[in-house]
């Protein structure tokens, strides 16, 4: 901050601790956008993450794999708070509870060895099975290490789900972490230009640049289904097996062997949603995961996926998603704002 007036900036992104620093760069007329795990900077546009999003997205998935025990690994910060208390809500909603973690406050200096083996022993005291949704992918890896310090199996008694989708971290944890991906990279994009502006002299109104969370990436990590009737879960493994094709309810029936009246009787009762629902959730699932992984047209997707067309495909995903297929991915990548056109 000292060599401020050296850098010879147009104008600047940046991470601040202390909000008096922003007033710093604004006294030198450069503009800037601010990105901030606290509370958020008057006067100037930032960068912020929709935590509740995030933490009602970790709760869905976890629900929907069955399971009734749920724990939250966190920080003393105020994004990881906003998380847990959307996890907790979503869990609570469905009757259960959540066992939070977070770290002693006055821990000086601070331990590792000792924050691992508290993490080690909240974890063993849960009950089994149990999903543990963790602040972001650093504390995913956390709890993956404080499971093998209390020989606990991944992902058969801990399942574990991360944040941030870092694709190289994830994957090196051993087991490979589950993760909810965000929208960075378009946020990115949005942060871009809005600096591009304020630099060009322009005013804008832009006072938040919200990073939302997308999809979960699924590994190892949340590779089970913790539902207690063993027809249900076989079910459920041959409609995820099976996504990528159209699919009746009959077929999964004589899959588990099962009359389709008692398997409907029997989802409702475990799950509290009929086998056609999971059959047209778990094809839309699909469905996102390519608008935001490859660059295939919503035609190719529909083609892809045994779809009759266009417009079947883009009613089945709003009626599922509240949004177009193509309205969806505009709102989630950055593909319209590279496109010819420039962005809508």
């Amino acid at each position: 901050m000292p060599r401020l007036g050296n850098w010879q900036v147009d104008g600047a992104i940046v991470r601040l601790k202390e909000s008096e620093k922003a007033h710093r760069f604004l006294e030198k007329g450069i503009p800037i956008i601010v990105a901030r795990e606290e509370k958020e900077i008057s006067g100037v546009p930032n960068i912020v993450g929709d935590n509740v999003a995030v933490g009602n997205m970790a709760g869905e998935y976890l629900l929907k794999k069955g399971f009734k025990h749920f724990g939250y690994c966190g920080f003393n910060s105020v994004w990881s708070e906003a998380r847990l208390r959307s996890f907790a809500q979503t869990i609570e909603n469905a009757g259960c509870e959540v066992s939070a973690y977070r770290p002693l406050k006055s821990q000086r200096p601070y331990s590792w060895p000792n924050e691992l083996q508290r993490i080690s022993e909240w974890v063993t005291g849960l009950p089994k099975p149990v999903a543990i949704m963790a602040c972001n992918d650093d504390r995913g890896r956390h709890v993956i290490e404080a499971c093998k310090m209390a020989n606990l199996k991944i992902p058969y008694e801990v399942v574990v789900l991360g944040v941030d989708n870092d694709e190289l971290f994830c994957e090196l944890c051993d087991p490979p972490l589950s993760s909810i991906a965000r929208d960075t990279e378009a946020a990115g994009f949005e942060a871009a230009a809005v600096l591009d502006a304020l630099m060009s002299g322009h005013k804008t109104d832009c006072s938040r640049i919200i990073v939302h969370p997308t999809h979960v990436v699924a590994r190892l990590s949340c590779d089970i289904l913790a539902i207690e009737d063993p027809e249900v879960a076989k079910a459920l493994s041959f409609i995820q097996y099976h996504s990528r094709q159209h699919m009746q309810v009959d077929e999964v029936a004589e899959a588990v062997a099962m009359s389709r009246r008692n398997l409907h009787r029997r989802f409702v009762k475990t799950l509290g949603r009929t086998v056609h629902e999971e059959i047209r959730r778990a094809r839309v699932d699909l469905v996102v995961q390519m608008l935001l992984e490859t660059d295939m047209t919503i035609s190719q997707i529909a083609y892809e996926l045994g779809w009759p067309s266009e417009k079947h495909i883009a009613r089945e995903f709003k009626a599922i998603k509240g949004v177009t297929p193509l309205a969806f991915r505009k709102l989630h990548t950055r593909l319209a704002l590279s496109s010819p056109a420039g962005p809508r």
